[in-house]
Protein backbone atom coordinates (compact mmCIF):
# COMPACT_ATOMS: atom_id res chain seq x y z
CA UNK A 1 0.00 0.00 0.00
CA UNK A 2 1.30 3.43 -0.90
CA UNK A 3 1.52 5.92 1.98
CA UNK A 4 2.37 9.62 2.03
CA UNK A 5 3.90 9.93 5.49
CA UNK A 6 4.32 13.71 5.56
CA UNK A 7 1.61 16.05 6.71
CA UNK A 8 0.80 18.15 3.68
CA UNK A 9 -0.85 20.87 5.75
CA UNK A 10 -1.14 21.56 9.48
CA UNK A 11 -2.36 24.28 11.85
CA UNK A 12 -2.39 24.63 15.64
CA UNK A 13 -5.55 26.22 17.05
CA UNK A 14 -6.33 26.51 20.78
CA UNK A 15 -3.92 23.75 21.70
CA UNK A 16 -5.13 21.37 19.00
CA UNK A 17 -3.10 20.28 15.98
CA UNK A 18 -5.24 19.87 12.85
CA UNK A 19 -3.36 18.20 10.03
CA UNK A 20 -3.93 16.33 6.77
CA UNK A 21 -2.18 14.23 4.14
CA UNK A 22 -3.17 11.71 1.50
CA UNK A 23 -2.49 8.00 1.83
CA UNK A 24 -3.25 4.68 0.15
CA UNK A 25 -3.93 3.75 -3.48
CA UNK A 26 -6.18 5.18 -4.79
CA UNK A 27 -5.01 8.12 -2.70
CA UNK A 28 -7.44 9.26 -0.01
CA UNK A 29 -7.17 12.56 1.86
CA UNK A 30 -7.01 11.86 5.60
CA UNK A 31 -7.23 14.39 8.42
CA UNK A 32 -6.53 14.38 12.15
CA UNK A 33 -7.31 16.42 15.26
CA UNK A 34 -4.63 15.96 17.92
CA UNK A 35 -4.73 17.38 21.44
CA UNK A 36 -1.21 18.63 22.14
CA UNK A 37 -1.88 18.75 25.92
CA UNK A 38 0.61 21.61 26.22
CA UNK A 39 3.38 19.56 24.59
CA UNK A 40 6.34 19.89 24.67
CA UNK A 41 6.42 22.28 27.65
CA UNK A 42 3.93 20.19 29.65
CA UNK A 43 5.92 16.97 29.29
CA UNK A 44 2.65 15.20 28.42
CA UNK A 45 2.15 13.22 25.25
CA UNK A 46 -0.27 14.48 22.59
CA UNK A 47 -3.37 12.34 22.07
CA UNK A 48 -5.48 11.68 18.98
CA UNK A 49 -8.95 13.22 19.33
CA UNK A 50 -10.38 12.08 15.99
CA UNK A 51 -9.56 11.46 12.34
CA UNK A 52 -11.45 10.94 9.12
CA UNK A 53 -11.14 10.33 5.38
CA UNK A 54 -12.28 12.63 2.59
CA UNK A 55 -13.55 10.30 -0.14
CA UNK A 56 -15.15 10.82 -3.52
CA UNK A 57 -16.93 8.26 -5.67
CA UNK A 58 -15.53 4.71 -6.02
CA UNK A 59 -12.27 4.78 -7.97
CA UNK A 60 -11.62 8.48 -7.34
CA UNK A 61 -8.52 9.77 -5.58
CA UNK A 62 -8.47 12.75 -3.21
CA UNK A 63 -5.11 14.37 -2.53
CA UNK A 64 -2.93 17.45 -1.95
CA UNK A 65 -5.27 18.96 0.60
CA UNK A 66 -4.97 21.91 2.95
CA UNK A 67 -6.73 22.20 6.31
CA UNK A 68 -7.77 24.94 8.73
CA UNK A 69 -9.76 25.22 11.96
CA UNK A 70 -11.35 28.33 13.43
CA UNK A 71 -11.76 29.53 17.00
CA UNK A 72 -15.09 27.72 17.37
CA UNK A 73 -13.73 24.31 16.35
CA UNK A 74 -15.08 24.31 12.80
CA UNK A 75 -12.78 22.76 10.20
CA UNK A 76 -12.50 22.95 6.42
CA UNK A 77 -10.36 21.11 3.86
CA UNK A 78 -9.62 22.08 0.26
CA UNK A 79 -8.14 19.34 -1.94
CA UNK A 80 -8.01 17.86 -5.44
CA UNK A 81 -10.04 14.94 -6.79
CA UNK A 82 -9.67 12.87 -9.97
CA UNK A 83 -9.86 9.40 -11.48
CA UNK A 84 -8.52 7.62 -14.55
CA UNK A 85 -11.53 8.83 -16.52
CA UNK A 86 -12.15 12.34 -15.07
CA UNK A 87 -9.94 15.46 -15.04
CA UNK A 88 -8.80 16.94 -11.75
CA UNK A 89 -11.36 18.92 -9.76
CA UNK A 90 -10.90 21.39 -6.92
CA UNK A 91 -13.15 20.18 -4.10
CA UNK A 92 -13.85 21.05 -0.47
CA UNK A 93 -15.47 19.70 2.65
CA UNK A 94 -15.99 20.84 6.22
CA UNK A 95 -17.38 19.92 9.64
CA UNK A 96 -18.95 21.63 12.64
CA UNK A 97 -17.80 20.88 16.21
CA UNK A 98 -21.20 19.31 16.99
CA UNK A 99 -20.80 16.72 14.20
CA UNK A 100 -19.98 13.08 15.06
CA UNK A 101 -16.28 12.34 15.34
CA UNK A 102 -14.61 11.76 11.99
CA UNK A 103 -17.51 13.24 10.03
CA UNK A 104 -17.18 15.71 7.17
CA UNK A 105 -19.92 16.74 4.72
CA UNK A 106 -19.89 15.13 1.23
CA UNK A 107 -17.40 16.71 -1.15
CA UNK A 108 -18.47 19.87 -2.97
CA UNK A 109 -16.87 20.59 -6.37
CA UNK A 110 -15.58 24.15 -6.79
CA UNK A 111 -14.19 23.89 -10.33
CA UNK A 112 -13.15 21.12 -12.75
CA UNK A 113 -10.28 21.16 -15.23
CA UNK A 114 -11.32 21.44 -18.85
CA UNK A 115 -8.57 19.02 -19.89
CA UNK A 116 -6.47 16.25 -18.30
CA UNK A 117 -3.12 17.02 -16.68
CA UNK A 118 -0.11 14.77 -17.24
CA UNK A 119 2.63 17.01 -15.80
CA UNK A 120 3.41 14.57 -12.99
CA UNK A 121 2.87 17.14 -10.23
CA UNK A 122 -0.09 18.97 -8.75
CA UNK A 123 -1.29 20.81 -5.67
CA UNK A 124 1.61 23.15 -4.86
CA UNK A 125 -0.75 26.05 -4.19
CA UNK A 126 -3.40 24.61 -1.91
CA UNK A 127 -4.32 26.64 1.18
CA UNK A 128 -7.33 27.05 3.47
CA UNK A 129 -8.01 29.76 6.07
CA UNK A 130 -10.85 31.29 8.05
CA UNK A 131 -12.29 34.70 7.32
CA UNK A 132 -10.94 37.37 9.72
CA UNK A 133 -14.35 39.07 9.99
CA UNK A 134 -17.18 36.58 9.30
CA UNK A 135 -17.18 33.71 11.79
CA UNK A 136 -17.92 30.35 10.21
CA UNK A 137 -16.63 31.35 6.77
CA UNK A 138 -13.56 29.69 5.20
CA UNK A 139 -11.54 30.51 2.09
CA UNK A 140 -10.04 27.69 0.02
CA UNK A 141 -7.30 27.98 -2.63
CA UNK A 142 -6.25 25.35 -5.14
CA UNK A 143 -5.09 24.84 -8.72
CA UNK A 144 -6.98 24.10 -11.90
CA UNK A 145 -6.13 24.05 -15.59
CA UNK A 146 -7.82 25.56 -18.64
CA UNK A 147 -6.41 25.18 -22.16
CA UNK A 148 -2.98 24.20 -20.92
CA UNK A 149 -2.68 27.16 -18.52
CA UNK A 150 -2.25 26.73 -14.74
CA UNK A 151 -4.55 28.89 -12.67
CA UNK A 152 -5.49 29.36 -9.01
CA UNK A 153 -9.11 29.49 -7.82
CA UNK A 154 -10.11 31.11 -4.51
CA UNK A 155 -13.57 30.33 -3.15
CA UNK A 156 -15.41 30.84 0.13
CA UNK A 157 -17.73 28.50 1.99
CA UNK A 158 -19.95 29.14 5.00
CA UNK A 159 -19.67 26.15 7.29
CA UNK A 160 -22.91 26.89 9.19
CA UNK A 161 -25.59 24.44 8.07
CA UNK A 162 -28.67 26.27 9.34
CA UNK A 163 -31.20 24.51 11.58
CA UNK A 164 -30.93 20.78 12.27
CA UNK A 165 -33.00 18.61 14.62
CA UNK A 166 -31.26 17.01 17.57
CA UNK A 167 -32.08 15.35 20.91
CA UNK A 168 -35.38 13.46 21.41
CA UNK A 169 -39.01 14.21 22.19
CA UNK A 170 -40.93 12.28 24.85
CA UNK A 171 -44.56 11.10 24.74
CA UNK A 172 -47.10 13.44 26.34
CA UNK A 173 -50.80 13.41 27.24
CA UNK A 174 -51.92 13.71 23.60
CA UNK A 175 -49.44 11.60 21.65
CA UNK A 176 -45.85 11.04 20.64
CA UNK A 177 -44.61 14.38 22.01
CA UNK A 178 -43.79 17.90 20.89
CA UNK A 179 -41.51 18.60 17.95
CA UNK A 180 -39.68 21.77 16.92
CA UNK A 181 -39.37 23.28 13.47
CA UNK A 182 -38.54 26.61 11.89
CA UNK A 183 -39.32 28.81 8.91
CA UNK A 184 -37.46 31.78 7.50
CA UNK A 185 -33.68 31.98 7.33
CA UNK A 186 -30.84 31.68 9.83
CA UNK A 187 -29.36 34.97 8.65
CA UNK A 188 -28.61 37.47 11.42
CA UNK A 189 -29.10 40.34 9.01
CA UNK A 190 -32.50 39.11 7.81
CA UNK A 191 -33.65 38.42 11.39
CA UNK A 192 -36.65 36.46 10.08
CA UNK A 193 -36.38 33.08 11.83
CA UNK A 194 -39.67 31.76 13.23
CA UNK A 195 -39.65 28.87 15.69
CA UNK A 196 -42.69 26.62 16.04
CA UNK A 197 -43.64 23.71 18.28
CA UNK A 198 -46.20 21.07 17.29
CA UNK A 199 -47.81 18.27 19.25
CA UNK A 200 -48.36 19.81 22.70
CA UNK A 201 -51.72 19.60 24.42
CA UNK A 202 -54.21 22.30 23.31
CA UNK A 203 -54.35 25.51 25.34
CA UNK A 204 -51.31 24.83 27.55
CA UNK A 205 -48.63 27.33 28.47
CA UNK A 206 -44.99 26.96 27.54
CA UNK A 207 -41.91 28.85 26.45
CA UNK A 208 -38.93 28.56 24.13
CA UNK A 209 -35.51 28.45 25.73
CA UNK A 210 -32.10 28.62 24.11
CA UNK A 211 -28.53 28.17 25.22
CA UNK A 212 -24.93 27.76 24.12
CA UNK A 213 -24.48 24.16 25.22
CA UNK A 214 -25.98 20.74 24.49
CA UNK A 215 -26.85 18.17 27.15
CA UNK A 216 -29.11 15.13 27.51
CA UNK A 217 -30.62 15.26 31.00
CA UNK A 218 -33.89 13.68 32.18
CA UNK A 219 -36.20 16.47 33.36
CA UNK A 220 -39.93 16.59 34.02
CA UNK A 221 -41.51 13.96 31.80
CA UNK A 222 -38.93 14.39 29.05
CA UNK A 223 -35.34 15.34 28.29
CA UNK A 224 -33.64 18.73 28.67
CA UNK A 225 -31.36 19.20 25.69
CA UNK A 226 -30.24 22.82 26.19
CA UNK A 227 -27.23 23.32 28.45
CA UNK A 228 -24.58 25.88 29.27
CA UNK A 229 -25.93 29.40 29.63
CA UNK A 230 -29.72 29.23 29.16
CA UNK A 231 -32.18 32.05 28.46
CA UNK A 232 -35.98 32.12 28.37
CA UNK A 233 -38.14 33.73 25.73
CA UNK A 234 -41.79 34.84 25.94
CA UNK A 235 -44.44 32.68 27.63
CA UNK A 236 -46.93 31.40 25.05
CA UNK A 237 -50.16 29.39 24.94
CA UNK A 238 -50.76 26.65 22.38
CA UNK A 239 -53.75 26.83 20.06
CA UNK A 240 -56.58 24.29 19.75
CA UNK A 241 -54.30 22.05 17.68
CA UNK A 242 -51.43 22.11 20.19
CA UNK A 243 -49.26 24.39 18.04
CA UNK A 244 -47.15 27.38 19.15
CA UNK A 245 -44.96 29.80 17.17
CA UNK A 246 -42.52 32.61 18.01
CA UNK A 247 -40.70 35.06 15.76
CA UNK A 248 -37.16 35.21 17.10
CA UNK A 249 -36.06 38.82 17.71
CA UNK A 250 -32.29 38.67 17.23
CA UNK A 251 -31.93 42.44 17.59
CA UNK A 252 -33.38 42.38 21.13
CA UNK A 253 -31.99 39.43 23.13
CA UNK A 254 -33.24 38.72 26.66
CA UNK A 255 -29.73 39.38 27.98
CA UNK A 256 -26.60 40.94 26.40
CA UNK A 257 -24.80 37.62 26.89
CA UNK A 258 -27.53 35.94 24.83
CA UNK A 259 -26.81 38.01 21.71
CA UNK A 260 -26.92 35.89 18.57
CA UNK A 261 -24.12 36.69 16.12
CA UNK A 262 -23.08 35.42 12.71
CA UNK A 263 -21.12 32.19 13.02
CA UNK A 264 -22.54 31.31 16.44
CA UNK A 265 -24.43 28.10 17.17
CA UNK A 266 -27.32 27.89 19.66
CA UNK A 267 -29.67 25.15 20.80
CA UNK A 268 -33.43 25.84 21.04
CA UNK A 269 -36.09 23.81 22.85
CA UNK A 270 -39.72 24.19 23.96
CA UNK A 271 -40.78 23.39 27.54
CA UNK A 272 -44.52 23.21 28.26
CA UNK A 273 -47.16 22.28 30.83
CA UNK A 274 -48.65 18.81 30.46
CA UNK A 275 -50.87 16.60 32.60
CA UNK A 276 -49.94 12.93 32.53
CA UNK A 277 -51.18 10.58 35.28
CA UNK A 278 -48.26 10.14 37.63
CA UNK A 279 -46.22 12.74 35.76
CA UNK A 280 -44.46 15.89 36.92
CA UNK A 281 -46.68 18.37 35.10
CA UNK A 282 -44.26 19.53 32.38
CA UNK A 283 -42.43 18.14 29.38
CA UNK A 284 -39.90 19.06 26.66
CA UNK A 285 -39.88 18.98 22.87
CA UNK A 286 -36.94 17.77 20.86
CA UNK A 287 -34.38 20.50 20.00
CA UNK A 288 -33.06 22.55 17.09
CA UNK A 289 -29.36 23.23 16.67
CA UNK A 290 -29.07 26.48 14.73
CA UNK A 291 -25.88 27.85 13.21
CA UNK A 292 -26.46 31.48 12.25
CA UNK A 293 -24.96 33.09 9.15
CA UNK A 294 -24.32 36.75 8.42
Amino acid sequence: ELFEARFWSAVVRDGKLWCTHHQGSPAIQRWYEIDLAGWPASGQNPTLVQFGDVEGEPGESTYFGSIWADEDGRMSITCAKSSDSTPISMVRTYREPSDPQGFTVPLETVITNTSPDSSGRWGDYSATGDDPVVRGRFWGHHEYRTGGTWRTRIASVDVCRGATTTCTSSPNSVGAGAFLGSTGSTSVQNDDLILFAQGTAPGVFGLFVYGDGEVNVPAGDGTRCVGGNIWRLAILQSDVFGNTALALDIANPPNPAAQITAGSTWLFQYVYRDVVPGGTGFNYSDALRVCFSD
